[in-house]
């Protein structure tokens, strides 16, 4: 996997998707550019209990820091797949466009092992898979589904339901 990360040369009126995962929040261009990140605690308790005020359309602490840091950057629109958030974004001064999927999201989730030993929220894969373990087994947040892909490499989906 070729990752890429811009500079932060991005024009104003630029638009990018936020991609919600397990280890944190990321700003995405069309091009699969990584331009921001927040990363969440290490706490699976701290973890759940964001993803579920972002499910409950409250963003997070993170969530905030993220669309400021957009913000200061030039950017004025954001794509993202959690509708309930998008009242909460409007107000803090960005336009909102919903998506039900966009290739971004999918680079970040094919990825996101590598992405989490990159940006070192994990030491290593299995301790991103032992992290989103202990975030799925606490009874809290979305549900995540191991999926085998490309030659089995194994990532987590959120899933929309309560089975996994």
């Amino acid at each position: 996997m070729e990752m890429r990360r811009l500079n932060g040369n991005t024009g104003s009126g630029s638009r990018i998707h936020i991609v919600e995962t397990l280890i944190g929040i990321f700003a995405v261009t069309q091009d699969n550019d990584i331009i921001e990140r927040v990363l969440y605690p290490r706490d699976a308790k701290k973890i759940d209990a964001a993803l579920e005020r972002q499910a409950a359309g409250e963003p997070s602490k993170e969530m905030s820091e993220m669309v400021e840091k957009l913000i200061q950057r030039g950017f004025e629109s954001v794509i993202i797949t959690n509708a309930p958030l998008t009242d909460a974004l409007r107000g803090a001064g960005v336009k909102v466009e919903i998506t039900e999927g966009s290739g971004p999201e999918d680079f970040v989730r094919e990825n996101i092992e590598s992405i989490a030993v990159d940006f070192r929220a994990v030491k290593d894969e299995m301790q991103y898979y032992a992290r989103a373990e202990r975030s799925r087994s606490s009874g809290r947040g979305r549900p995540f589904r191991r999926l085998n892909r490309n030659g089995g490499r194994r990532y987590y989906r959120r899933c929309s339901s309560s089975t996994s």
